[in-house]
């Protein structure tokens, strides 16, 4: 049996024992926002994020099925960390051109980078464990 990050052991329970709080929302401008959450000596006191779409443009492409799927990626959400050095690391990487979050699989990141589309407008929420 693999070992199992105490992030996976919570997302094996379920997202249901999570809940949000807004981050902001973010215009996409073409720039890369850095989202945290800091409470006392931890810059992101998270287990994960969420993003979902409020206004994008009508010529980006997209397909209407059970999850609306957009032709290109909509989202990038940077994970970064620090070495004990201080060198900063990508902890995690995701592209996305839907409605979704991410499960940190470390604890404690730096800070969340984003990265939007220009013209689309998007919110953020912290996924907390109740």
């Amino acid at each position: 049996m693999p070992d199992l990050s105490i992030i996976q052991t919570i997302a094996a329970q379920g997202l249901e024992l999570m809940v949000r709080e807004s981050a902001g929302a973010i215009f996409g401008d073409g720039t890369v926002a850095s989202l945290t959450r800091p409470r006392g000596p931890v810059d992101v006191d998270a287990f994960g994020i969420k993003w979902t779409h409020l206004v994008v443009p009508d010529g980006i492409g997209r397909r209407n099925r059970a999850v609306t799927v957009y032709q290109v990626a909509t989202v990038q959400i940077a994970v970064i960390r620090h070495l004990l050095d201080g060198t900063e690391v990508l902890g995690q990487l995701v592209d996305s051109a839907t409605n979704d979050q991410v499960l940190f699989t470390t604890l404690i990141p730096d800070r969340v980078d984003v990265w939007v589309l220009p013209g689309v407008y998007m919110a953020f929420d912290w996924l907390l464990l109740l």
